[in-house]
């Protein structure tokens, strides 16, 4: 169980690390964990990234979709295992291009919401991802003004508890 809660712990950081990049931080996260060779590959991974566009007509649903699953978890290899996976900063990518394209876009904060809402509440979705989301709905609610309704019932204490660790 142990192992279990820190490997949710160091994916539910980079989650966030790679959210706080996309928010155009870099300096700031490039200080905390410049010792760590996953820095450079996840700031050049950002730079390659074409502009992200919310579309109307599937109001999200294709992104929340993309994200990783528990069971795509079950498939991870030693390697993967030990180092963040590659699916995990992907997931990560689709939630801060999302936040980040609602923050230039105030018209699309309400959207955005309701993603990060989704997504927490999916018990599908790979927890590291649903913490950063839920972090997201904590952080953004009194910063946009958008009251969102959360089923309590969908959000373990282990999840409030890996949201907390991205604050």
């Amino acid at each position: 169980m142990k192992k279990k809660r820190i490997f949710l712990y160091v994916f539910s950081a980079f989650g966030l690390a790679f959210s706080i990049i996309m928010m155009g931080q870099e300096e700031i996260l490039i200080e905390k964990i410049k010792t760590q060779s996953s820095a450079l590959k996840i700031i050049s991974s950002r730079r390659e990234q074409t502009p992200f566009q919310i579309s109307k007509e599937d109001n999200l649903n294709t992104e929340l979709v993309s994200l990783p699953r528990v069971s795509d978890l079950k498939n991870l290899n030693e390697h993967e295992i030990h180092h963040t996976p590659e699916i995990i900063l992907k997931g990560a990518s689709v939630v801060g291009r999302i936040h980040n394209n609602a923050e230039q876009l105030p018209s699309k904060r309400h959207e955005a919401m309701l993603f990060f809402k989704n997504c927490l509440e999916d018990e599908n979705i790979a927890i590291a991802i649903r913490a950063v989301c839920l972090n997201k709905v904590y952080t953004l609610i009194p910063k946009w003004r958008i009251p969102i309704l959360i089923e309590e019932d969908k959000i373990s204490l282990e999840l409030k508890e890996l949201a907390k660790e991205l604050f």
